[in-house]
């Protein structure tokens, strides 16, 4: 599960340290759709997570954990195999919606198998390990051989972290027999792909430009109809009876 962790934090500091390789070999036009390379992988990671930790209560933590890891490593394989920036970005896309698949059921089976909770620090420890190797490692390896290696690397780390998915988690798991929140988890989905969206093209689209301007605006009517949705939905996608517990208001100093 922390190798899981190791993966995606990987693959996220990784490739912006190739950007530059990848744009030269996949013959970029403009550095606007170079950023698209990191980017698509960006978006559906950050909008499509509370949809897929309610998934994985429905179908099973394992069983999406292992889709995740599988469709991570063909992904990652299809990207370092690209002959052009069509294909990569949307093998991108791919690795994105794998690690949100990833993500929620990872941190839910560990605490399952670890209830004391102490191997959540150990998994933030490796998730930041994972960006501190991508950014030293991916000079290194884009230098000294391709940058399609960091993909074959992620390709292998996936393969490991599969057969370990598959011999060590045990088979039994929680599935809860709920339906799932559709207009709870459409909304949510739009609402966090659009402000992403908006956070990542606003610097070089201009933050008042007409494209960022909608995208912030889609992103508040679908963030604020979301909990409209929530306050009424027998089976909430995110119970915000969770924000009031002092857990989450409060902190130490």
């Amino acid at each position: 599960m922390c190798g899981a962790t190791f993966m995606t934090g990987l693959d996220f500091s990784v490739v912006t340290v190739a950007l530059p390789e990848i744009g030269r070999d996949l013959g970029f036009t403009s550095t606007g759709s170079l950023q698209w390379v990191a980017t698509a992988c960006l978006l559906p990671t950050a909008s499509l997570l509370p949809l897929f930790s309610r998934v994985s209560d429905i179908v099973g933590r394992r069983r999406l954990f292992i889709l995740g890891v599988a469709l991570f490593g063909a992904f990652s394989l299809t990207a370092a195999l690209a002959t052009g920036p069509a294909l990569l970005v949307a093998a991108r896309a791919g690795q994105g919606t794998s690690a949100a698949m990833i993500a929620p059921t990872a941190i839910a089976l560990m605490t399952a198998a670890f209830p004391e909770g102490a191997a959540l620090g150990v998994n933030g420890a490796v998730l930041s390990l994972g960006f501190v190797l991508g950014t030293l490692g991916g000079g290194v390896i884009t230098s000294g051989l391709s940058w399609r290696w960091t993909m074959l690397l992620l390709t292998a780390i996936g393969a490991l972290v599969l057969l370990g998915a598959v011999t060590v988690l045990p088979r039994t798991g929680t599935r809860v027999p709920a339906r799932l929140d559709v207009p709870g988890a459409v909304l949510a989905s739009i609402g966090l792909f659009a402000l992403v969206y908006a956070i990542s093209t606003g610097a070089d689209a201009g933050w008042g430009s007409p494209p960022t301007s909608a995208s912030l605006a889609l992103a508040s009517l679908s963030l604020t109809a979301f909990l409209l949705v929530e306050r009424r939905h027998p089976a909430p996608l995110i119970p915000l009876g969770l924000l009031n517990r002092p857990t989450l208001t409060s902190s130490p100093s």
